[in-house]
């Protein structure tokens, strides 16, 4: 439906806005180590698809990404010396990156992505932002070199509300705490309140936009690669679960 869009896929949005909304929401995965229980599940993929490089699509600040690569790196599960390339269709990451985390600085379409970059290929939390066609396009493009699908969100009143409230008061408690710091995230939150009503329409639309978990696996299996394999479950606390998917080649399976 047309109005079933969130702001931050235009291309008319603010960047400045855009960027309040990434920050804040990787602001949150890190702090409250939202992707930590993915650890083991993710490095057993890498491994599978015997992966020598990760490319996060659809990145954000890269927060999810880096995040998890510091997990498994931490608990050894990963070489420290393990490259993450960080990819996004607005790209506005910050300066300062971990060891072995670069950028692409250009626009990186994630479905018809020019010029190909090899590697294993993940998404967190931006499943939801493409259209039927646009996720069998992702599917079809990289699921033969490996690809990671994540979503920290399913279609349920319980996380409606979830979401309702942290975007809500979550914001209005936090804002002040948010790295990095910015004095325009203030002004937009408390005195001039665009901040607060665009991260919750967006964070709202995004609950009624997501797939559950039994719709990304059957759509995987419908558009499976030729010669590859498909896992899905779920991993996290009740109060967080993450819904994944992740395809690999079966030769290395």
């Amino acid at each position: 439906m047309a109005w079933m869009f969130e702001l931050e896929d235009k291309s008319w949005f603010p960047p400045l806005l855009r960027r309040m909304q990434t920050d804040f929401i990787g602001w949150m995965v890190l702090r409250f180590n939202v992707y930590t229980p993915l650890a083991d599940t993710f490095a057993q993929a890498l491994k599978q698809a015997d992966a020598q490089k990760w490319v996060d699509l659809a990145a954000g600040n890269g927060g999810p990404a880096c995040a998890l690569l510091h997990s498994m790196k931490a608990q050894s599960l990963l070489p420290s010396e393990f490259p993450l390339l960080l990819t996004d269709l607005f790209p506005g990451f910050p300066s300062a990156l971990p060891p072995n985390v670069s950028i692409f600085p250009q626009p990186y379409p994630a479905c018809d992505a020019f010029p190909e970059l090899p590697g294993f290929k993940s998404l967190f939390n931006a499943y939801h932002h493409f259209d039927e066609s646009a996720k069998i396009a992702l599917i079809n493009k990289h699921g033969s070199q490996g690809l990671f699908v994540v979503e920290i969100l399913q279609p349920t009143p319980f996380v409606f509300l979830k979401i309702l409230l942290t975007t809500t008061v979550g914001q209005l408690l936090l804002a002040p705490f948010v790295r990095p710091f910015s004095w325009k995230r203030l002004a937009l939150t408390y005195l001039f309140p665009i901040n607060l009503l665009t991260i919750t329409f967006d964070g709202l639309m995004s609950v009624i936009r997501v797939d559950s978990l039994a719709q990304m696996h059957h759509r995987a299996e419908q558009h499976l690669p030729k010669g590859c394999s498909l896992y899905s479950g779920t991993s996290g606390p009740w109060w967080a679960p993450l819904s994944w998917f992740y395809i690999v080649p079966s030769r290395n399976a």
